[in-house]
Formats: structure tokens, sequence, C-alpha cells
């Protein structure tokens, strides 16, 4: 999501919305709801642009090159002295991550042999959030987004990929075995069937 170049065209989301642009509609497809832009636009143009995502997630495999605050692709980056997971661009952006979640799941991180895998980063950080993050409208709307756990049913070998995830993120934050089945939903709504992406962005948006 770049700036903009035709920046007159841009839609501005009303003052109450949590998106600063939103040059997309709510379309529904086979595989669940989703957004897409509402026009044609040009390379570099600015589709959607929202300044708290829930969750934001470097993949594993781009760690060494992305920022894990402000997801810029640099060829330098620092990483996290203590778990040494998330690499940053700059001290302001470490600085930013620490205070919005990264205090909570370095010292998890840190124990682990190695890093985890995306999903399972992802869903540390979800059984991480503080009370009050996990009680408002973000907390009902994920929970309506489409899981694809019939279809992970049925392929047994990911299905005990996902089980066996869930059960390391529990564990791993000490979250208690009553959220093991919030835990393997939560991984259904990010290993979808078919995904490919190095970033992992999650805002839920009421579709």
């Amino acid at each position: 999501m770049l700036a903009s170049t035709e920046p007159n065209k841009q839609k501005r989301a009303s003052a109450s919305s949590p998106l600063d642009v939103n040059n997309t509609h709510k379309i529904s497809t086979p595989y669940g709801t989703g957004l897409a832009a509402f026009s044609p636009h040009t390379p570099g143009s600015l589709i959607i642009k929202l300044h708290k995502p829930n969750l934001l997630l470097i993949e594993k495999d781009s760690l060494q090159s992305v920022c894990s605050f402000c997801i810029s692709e640099r060829s330098s980056l620092k990483r996290c002295s203590g778990c040494k997971v998330p690499y940053y661009c700059s001290t302001a952006c470490q600085n930013a991550h620490w205070k919005g979640v990264h205090s909570r799941e370095c010292k998890i991180l840190k124990t682990l042999p190695g890093v985890p895998p995306t999903a399972v980063r992802a869903l540390i950080a979800m059984l991480l959030r503080k009370e009050e993050e996990s009680n408002g409208d973000e907390e009902r709307d994920w929970k309506g987004l489409e899981s694809h756990v019939g279809e992970l049913k049925c392929d047994v070998k990911r299905w005990e990929e996902i089980i066996l995830q869930a059960r390391a993120g529990v564990e791993f934050t000490k979250a208690g075995a009553e959220r093991m089945e919030e835990a393997m939903r939560w991984l259904c709504v990010v290993n979808p069937p078919t995904i490919s992406v190095f970033i992992l962005v999650i805002y839920f948006l009421n579709l």
C-alpha cells in the first residue's frame, strides 16, 4: 500500500471510521467475504489505509528484509536483541512495536528454539491481547470471519498441524486449556486452504 499518484481521487473515510482512506467495497465470493477496489487504480495508488490494524505480522521468510512495525522493505535492518525475531528499520519503529505488542511476546519468543511459523506467532499475539482489547467489537468481528473449518478438517495432515499449532500457542502463552477451541478457530481464520502473502495485516471491518 503505497502513496497515491492521484490523491484527489482518494475517498476519505468518515471521522468515526478506523480507516484513513478507503477505496474499496465489500464483495462476496465462494471463498468468503472480502474487499475489492471499486475502480481501476494505477500502480502505486493508495487503495486502503488504516491507522491501527488488529494484527500486523511479517511472514517468517521475510522477517530479515521487512520492518516489523512500518513494514518497509530495507536492505539493512536491526533485530530485537532479546528474542532475535523481529527486525526494525529504526529505533522509533522498535520502540513503537515494543509499546504496542512486542513487550508481551518477546519473553515468550526468547525461550523458543527457533522462529515459530507465522500462524503460531499470530496466535501468540492474539492470545496475549489485553483484556480491554479482547472485549470490544473486534472480538465479535474476527469470530464472524470465514474460518474454512470444514475444508481444513478434510485435509487430515493440515488439521493435525492446526491442532499442534493451537496447543503450542496456548502452552507458550499459558492461556489455559479453555482457550484451545478459540485458538484453533483463529488459526483456521489466518490459515485458509490457499494463502500466499508475505505480510499478514488483519483489520476487522464488519464484513
